[in-house]
């Protein structure tokens, strides 16, 4: 469905500007954004082989398969947990992601889009024979029916008519920023003005992003400048500008001509725990999810009595930083001492744990959070805490509480020969737990 952004509240509304004055700059924007995309695509045209195709749709449909591909190749399960396609224009990225990779998706633009003229136009007639059968004899009200019943799945992405001009423009749209928290990897194929924006976005609220930067708009951005301090002017040089703006933005190209430099980053997230903890000292916390703690603060208490010193480095499985639980707990412990703090979570996972979470691993066991199955195999997050190679460091586990889950790790890091340690805290309901007695 379409969702139209509603206007920031609370913000300082400057003074107005004249219309003469309105009218001059949109004039200015205006003539700058068209130069820009002439300069484009000229760039994008700039080969016997494009030029042999018969039109801009032709053009288009190419790189947005190319693009969708490529994102599907590269970010794998991390994609799974929703894309936010900006600048989107008639939304075939989004579409295509939607539709065909059965992968959630939003498309925001200026522009409401017509996405199903967009499917019906771009997509189905390039499908199979046999789905082309399906679905082209069916009509506009056909088409939307499928898309709104929750018993078919989505065959349209969400839209949101919206400018996405700045980070500044985006914190100020409630829907905006609930687009951002609800996907994984935010994405920009040919986002003109909104390119860097995407970037800015993606760097604060540690989402992954993948940018193909096309126009450069030396005018309307005369701030950029390169490491070696020269003003943002040609194409490369903004390449190289997105690519210098954070450790572990990575450069690649992509299979269409013209202007296909792809920048993309994973987050702040690591592979390996293994490596996270290397050479370190480290505390795996476990204890009450779901249950929460009656007294978060005498959880903390009882934590900090439990390691003695803090260690460097705290390990915990993902848990949300404002539901009362472990994630809580080591959120307050991030908070008041120098630790840094790893998070073990889904591939597809969302929500926010941006602001004191320094790295994620995560994993792909999308059925499981944790815990040991019936046949004794280690799942989801506790398969990658409890890992072999990690028992050979400054590793342990202090269990503050904790439930089943919890339980199931104690014994297995025990068996192991982990160290653990149990710190006595009750969840909401006044019990202490499951591991209460084990550790003595």
């Amino acid at each position: 469905g379409m969702e139209l952004a509603p206007p920031a509240s609370g913000d300082i509304i400057p003074p107005s500007k004249s219309k003469e004055e309105k009218r001059r700059e949109g004039k200015a924007r205006a003539l700058e954004i068209a130069k820009q995309r002439r300069l484009a695509e000229a760039a994008n045209s700039d080969d016997d082989d494009a030029k042999a195709h018969s039109g801009h749709g032709s053009h288009n449909s190419k790189r947005a398969n190319a693009f969708v591909r490529w994102l599907r190749a590269t970010f794998q399960a991390t994609i799974r947990g929703g894309v936010l396609d900006v600048a989107g224009g008639n939304g075939e990225v989004s579409v295509r992601l939607n539709f065909c990779e059965h992968i959630p998706a939003t498309t925001v633009d200026v522009r409401e889009a017509d996405l199903v003229a967009t499917l019906t136009k771009r997509i189905i007639p390039r499908l199979p024979k046999k789905w082309q059968a399906k679905l082209l004899g069916k009509s506009r009200a056909e088409l939307l029916a499928i898309s709104e019943d929750p018993g078919c799945g989505s065959v349209l992405p969400e839209q949101i008519v919206s400018r996405w001009d700045s980070l500044e423009s985006v914190e100020a749209s409630p829907s905006l920023m609930a687009a951002v928290h609800s996907s994984s990897v935010i994405v920009g194929l040919h986002a003109d003005a909104s390119t860097e924006a995407i970037v800015d976005v993606a760097l604060k609220y540690n989402k992954s992003f993948a940018v193909v930067p096309c126009c450069v708009f030396p005018n309307l951005f005369k701030d950029r400048r390169t490491k070696s301090g020269d003003v943002v002017r040609s194409y490369e040089q903004f390449c190289e500008y997105l690519e210098d703006r954070e450790d572990g933005v990575v450069r690649d190209e992509l299979g269409f001509h013209g202007r296909n430099v792809c920048l993309y980053y994973r987050g702040r997230e690591v592979r390996s725990l293994k490596a996270e903890l290397e050479g370190k000292s480290a505390r795996l916390v476990v204890g009450f999810s779901a249950q929460g703690y009656g007294d978060i603060e005498a959880a903390y208490d009882a934590l900090l009595g439990a390691w003695g010193s803090p260690p460097e480095v705290v390990v915990f499985g993902g848990d949300r930083g404002d539901d009362g639980g472990v994630g809580s707990l080591v959120k307050l412990v991030k908070d008041r001492l120098e630790v840094r703090l790893v998070a073990v979570i889904k591939a597809t996972l969302t929500h926010g744990l941006e602001d004191h979470v320094d790295s994620y691993v995560k994993y792909s066991d999308e059925d499981w959070w944790g815990g040991v199955d019936n046949e004794g195999r280690l799942r989801g997050a506790t398969a990658v805490y409890l890992d072999d190679e990690l028992g050979n460091g400054d590793y342990g586990i202090i269990s503050v509480g904790g439930g089943k889950i919890a339980r199931e790790e104690v014994n297995v890091a025990r068996e192991k020969g982990i160290l653990c340690v149990y710190a006595k805290a009750s969840n909401r309901e006044g019990e202490l737990g499951e591991v209460d007695g084990l550790l003595l």
